[in-house]
């Protein structure tokens, strides 16, 4: 099976640690919270997370937060009213992480969302 979520949903450690993930995004997670999660040392989950899943950790979790926050914004939401809830730690920041991983802003990315409707 290539790497994935589901592959990683299949390791019982990894699954822990995903689940963790998907029920609460907006906490501030860091590698060492990640790796307890999953009863593993920082160094041993880092590496069979990025080996099983296909993403480094930190990279998991900031697609995860963008996928939810397409979907609020999609829904009519802003960034202002979804950055803290989505552990960012102001709307600013969650507009630099939206423009470095889908190369946009989301401005221009609701814009041409809408334009697609």
């Amino acid at each position: 099976m290539p790497p994935g979520l589901l592959t990683g949903l299949a390791d019982p450690q990894l699954s822990r640690t995903l689940t963790a993930l998907h029920e609460a995004p907006g906490e501030p997670w860091s590698l060492a919270q990640m790796a307890q999660q999953a009863g593993m040392s920082r160094s041993a989950f880092a590496a069979r997370f990025k080996a099983v899943v296909g993403d480094t950790p930190a990279d998991y979790l900031a697609h995860w937060r963008l996928t939810l926050a397409q979907a609020h914004l999609r829904a009519g939401r802003s960034l202002k009213s979804i950055a803290h809830e989505l552990g960012y730690a102001n709307p600013s920041a969650l507009s630099r992480v939206f423009a470095q991983k889908l190369g946009m802003s989301a401005r221009d990315w609701r814009e041409a969302v809408d334009e697609g409707r």
